[in-house]
Formats: structure tokens, C-alpha cells, sequence
């Protein structure tokens, strides 16, 4: 059984005669791809021809740039052709020295030696800031606290009927005031 042998020239006459039987709205698309795949193919068949056929195609004037070839970094092309783009393997930076350096540089300096005094550093009184906080509330206990001592010599002055000790009771409270407030001072 013999093959058949194909002719690209009679192929192409028949399938135009066969499509100018019959009318498609995409005729003309379908004639240009098939030209197409024509060319393709002989371009397949002919490495040679292709460079001929190409020239015919482009129009005059305009050059025509050289094919691009790919670049391959991750592996190896198989082809003489395609080695060319292969790149060289990259040189590689010692990642463990760079990153020694840097820890070296950002190592924290000691903010105490055995020549500075601790005594510069701390604050005088370590807790000012409690203090701080505390007077506003102290201030509102120290006038609930006047009041009640005026409330309870009201009390006192009202179950003694004698007024001589109305004054030594005013005297002796107004006395604890001022030590009061005296020795919270200091």
C-alpha cells in the first residue's frame, strides 16, 4: 500500500475551488489562515526557503528585525540553536558573612559600665509619678475631712451647754489642723 503523496500546490487549488462553491460571510479569513498554515508548513519542511519566503512577505521599505531568541536560566536548551541565549549561572553572595557583619553592627552597647554611677541615672524620688496622681484625690479627702471634724465639734459644742469650752474646743481643733497638715507636709 503506497502513500499518497501530497501536493501542496494541488491541495490548495482544490480547497479554492471548493470554497468559491460555496459562499461563507468568513470566507476571505479562511482563504488568508489557510495561506497561512501553508507557509507555515513549508517554512517547517525548508529552513532554508523560509528566509525566501519571508522576504516576499514584508513590504518593501520596512526592515525586518532578526528573531528574538529566548534566554533560559533554569535549564539547559536542548538545541545548538537555542544555547546561545542560555545565561551563565549567577554568582552568588555569601549570605552568612553579610548577615554577621550586620548582627556585629546592630549588637547593643551596654548602657551601664563599671565606671558610671546608677546614682545619675535613677530619679531622685522614684515615685513621683504616684504622688502626681494622688494630691487631686488627696485634696478631696483633705476637705471631707474638714468637714467631718467641723461636724463633729457641732456635736460636742451642742452636748456641752457651757460656752467657755466652745472656745478651747475651736482652739484645740483648729491646733490638730495645723499639725496635721504640718506633719503631712514633711
Amino acid at each position: 500500500m503506497s502513500m499518497p503523496s501530497r501536493n501542496n500546490d494541488n491541495d490548495s487549488n482544490n480547497t479554492e475551488q471548493s470554497l468559491s462553491m460555496v459562499s461563507a460571510p468568513g470566507l476571505e479569513e479562511a482563504m488568508r489562515r489557510k495561506e497561512r498554515l501553508q507557509r507555515l508548513r513549508q517554512r517547517q519542511l525548508n529552513p532554508e526557503s523560509a528566509a525566501t519566503v519571508e522576504s516576499v512577505d514584508t513590504p518593501a521599505g520596512i526592515p525586518v528585525a532578526p528573531p528574538v531568541l529566548p534566554v533560559f536560566r533554569n535549564y539547559k536548551a536542548e538545541t545548538d540553536h537555542l544555547a546561545a541565549g542560555h545565561l551563565p549561572a549567577p554568582d552568588l553572595v555569601d549570605v552568612e558573612s553579610r548577615l554577621g557583619d550586620q548582627l556585629k553592627a546592630a549588637e547593643p552597647k551596654p548602657l551601664l559600665t563599671a565606671d558610671s554611677d546608677i546614682t545619675a541615672i535613677a530619679p531622685k524620688k522614684p515615685d513621683w509619678d504616684l504622688k502626681r496622681g494622688a494630691e487631686r484625690r488627696l485634696a478631696k479627702l483633705e476637705r471631707r475631712t474638714q468637714r467631718a471634724i467641723a461636724e463633729l465639734l457641732r456635736e460636742r459644742l451642742k452636748q456641752q451647754k457651757d460656752p467657755e469650752s466652745l472656745v478651747t474646743a475651736v482652739n484645740a481643733a483648729a491646733d490638730q489642723a495645723r499639725m496635721g497638715s504640718w506633719q503631712a507636709a514633711n
